[in-house]
């Protein structure tokens, strides 16, 4: 089995043995990785039952992960086990993933600490059920879990996604050093509906005690608030409002399109005696309306 610079191979010839009765047992077979990877299947079956137990350790996320998410140039390796048991005609199975530290080389995703990633899994021919636990330390925590009314494509999909996010610890890698500061916090609860081939979003992002600081050019926004809106395959920012020295405000609204290929958006900007600057070089007072529209993929 060969998938990007990961192979496994093998590590002993694998024994399976056929009884008089039509019962097919495989003795424990051993597969290892090029990079310390171990896959162990073992099990049996005949034509009422089943019982497969698999087991895997060490294997790096990377050349798989490409394939689902290109470009996240995620790292870790993963380990889990899975069992499949039952009768013939209605099988179930239990799986268990884990990583201990998945971490991505992305630019954008310098802030993000490694990920503690842990997923159970059931279910049987009728439909399926998973739960998701993501973790770096204080900076995210989120909790998922989705249920599938069936094994088909269209079969019906609902779950929710929740957790919180520290926007400081996760953006400070990206601000400049020394002279922007960011806090706040984002709770996420989100509503997963429709089906595995058309999934839909619900639910809603809240940003609160939110707070910017750029020292070198003089500009602060406190009180930082935003509502972000899931609805199907669009994200309405319904809110997102800051106070400015002076007593002052700003406030913006808009709407991000995930459905359509270059992620097109709309904002609207609504300043009323804002004073986002104020330093010894410049200082400024804002009124009025600002309207803003582009594609986040269009061409540059």
């Amino acid at each position: 089995l060969t998938q990007g610079a990961e192979q496994l191979k093998l590590a002993a010839p694998a024994r399976i043995t056929l009884a008089q009765d039509g019962r097919i047992t495989l003795a424990e077979a051993s597969l290892t990785g090029n990079r310390g990877a171990r896959l162990k299947l073992d099990g049996f079956w005949t034509e009422a039952e089943i019982a497969l137990h698999a087991t895997l350790s060490a294997l790096p996320i990377a050349p798989f992960a490409a394939l689902a998410v290109p470009g996240a140039q995620l790292a870790g390796a993963l380990s889990g086990e899975a069992k499949i048991t039952g009768s013939i005609a209605e099988p179930k199975f239990e799986a268990r993933l884990e990583s201990p530290a998945i971490t991505s080389a992305m630019p954008a995703a310098r802030g993000v600490p490694p990920l503690r990633m842990t997923v159970n899994a059931s279910g049987n021919a009728a439909g399926a059920e998973a739960r998701l636990a993501l973790n770096g330390g204080n900076a995210v925590r989120l909790a998922g879990n989705a249920r599938l009314a069936g094994l088909t494509p269209d079969a019906a999909l609902s779950g929710t996604i929740t957790g919180r996010l520290d926007l400081g610890a996760l953006a400070q890698p990206l601000l400049a050093a020394g002279a922007q500061r960011l806090g706040g916090t984002a709770n996420l609860n989100i509503q997963l509906a429709g089906s595995l081939a058309a999934p839909r979003l619900g639910g809603q992002v809240n940003i609160a005690n939110g707070s910017f600081r750029d020292l070198q050019h003089g500009l602060t926004l406190n009180d930082i608030a935003a509502t972000i809106l899931a609805e199907g395959q669009r994200l309405n920012l319904t809110r997102l409002a800051a106070r400015t020295p002076g007593g002052g405000s700003l406030g913006v609204s808009g709407a991000l399109d995930l459905g359509a290929p270059r992620l097109p958006f709309d904002l609207r900007v609504k300043a009323d005696g804002s004073r986002p600057f104020n330093s010894d070089l410049s200082s400024a007072t804002l009124d009025g309306d600002m309207a803003l529209t582009g594609e986040v993929l269009g061409a540059s």
